[in-house]
């Protein structure tokens, strides 16, 4: 069918589409350029809405997330120290902090206490003695 199209009839086909096209203002001008405009608006339209609930439900997953951390870190920290007041003082050797004659006579060192005490009276001989070495 178009093998038996002449040259003039495909003339006369663009003259009267073309004038078609200008009398409805979509040849090449501000029609045309509208039209585009108006279908790419739409595209992006929708694109950008289904981007925006995807973020939102993503931002509603991650929110419900940290909810759900701070909650069980809450609820931990409620029930550590829920324990720690049913608990007795973990140290009851430490002195309550105060003048002597308020607060009694301090507790017996411990074998720790005594070792450490010793390691350090042998540190301090030690420098003594490197003193009178250096001095001498």
């Amino acid at each position: 069918m178009l093998a038996q199209l002449t040259a003039f009839d495909v003339l006369a086909l663009v003259l009267v589409v073309g004038s078609i096209a200008a009398l409805c203002g979509y040849a090449g001008g501000a029609g045309a350029r509208l039209l585009f405009a108006v279908r790419v608006d739409r595209v992006e339209g929708a694109l950008f809405q289904l981007l925006n609930r995807a973020k939102g439900a993503a931002g509603g997953q991650a929110a419900q997330v940290q909810k759900q951390r701070q909650s069980s870190a809450e609820k931990q920290a409620e029930d550590l120290a829920a324990r720690l007041m049913q608990q007795p003082p973990l140290d009851a050797r430490r002195r309550p902090r105060g003048p002597r004659w308020l607060t009694g006579p301090s507790p017996a060192p411990t074998s720790a206490d005594q070792a450490e005490q010793q390691a350090f009276a042998e540190i301090e001989r030690e420098q003594q003695e490197a003193r009178k070495g250096s001095a001498s």
